[in-house]
């Protein structure tokens, strides 16, 4: 009986779309910005406490970067290892923002309480969303130090969802 029960309730759940394949769009999608010179986009580059290199970002990524130095952040005043300098090179601690990129369920609901900025975006304390028109919803953290959040607002509303068709 407790079997069947299980089972009734994973269906109910399929059934109210809570468990299943994620949602797609047509062809390839990507987000677009307007970004400043010097700026960057690069997949998450830390595992660990070693970084992975400073890659391009693939369509199969769920979080990405946006960043105003091609070099690797570090955000904390603690010591560098040696070794992480050696195998990444010169890093940036100051005058330096990073944007974090998470491509969220299309099925999650933003919170009750966020400010709406227009044309999809959305604001929470220092969280920002930005949901398009395909659906995919997407949040946006901000680190800094040394710079003016209004450049990092004005990159993340500048958020456009590109479809691109294969050649």
């Amino acid at each position: 009986m407790k079997k069947i029960l299980l089972f009734l309730g994973a269906l109910a759940l399929i059934g109210a779309d809570c468990i299943g394949g994620t949602k797609t769009v047509e062809g390839d999608w990507y987000l677009a910005f307007d970004l400043p010179s010097d700026w960057v986009m690069t997949t998450v580059y830390s595992e660990g406490t070693m970084p992975i290199g400073l890659d391009g970002v693939s369509l199969e990524d769920s979080e990405i970067y946006l960043q105003s130095s091609s070099l690797h952040m570090i955000f904390d005043d603690s010591e560098v290892p040696e070794e992480f300098v050696e195998k990444v090179g010169e890093v940036k601690r100051d005058d330096m923002t990073r944007i974090s990129i998470l491509r969220l369920s299309s099925r999650r609901h933003l919170p009750d309480d966020v400010e709406d900025l227009g044309d999809g975006f959305y604001k929470l304390g220092d969280l920002y969303y930005f949901e398009g028109e395909s659906g995919d919803k997407y949040m946006f953290t901000v680190e800094q130090m040394g710079q003016d959040i209004s450049v990092a607002q004005e990159v993340i509303l500048s958020a456009k969802e590109v479809t691109v068709n294969q050649q």
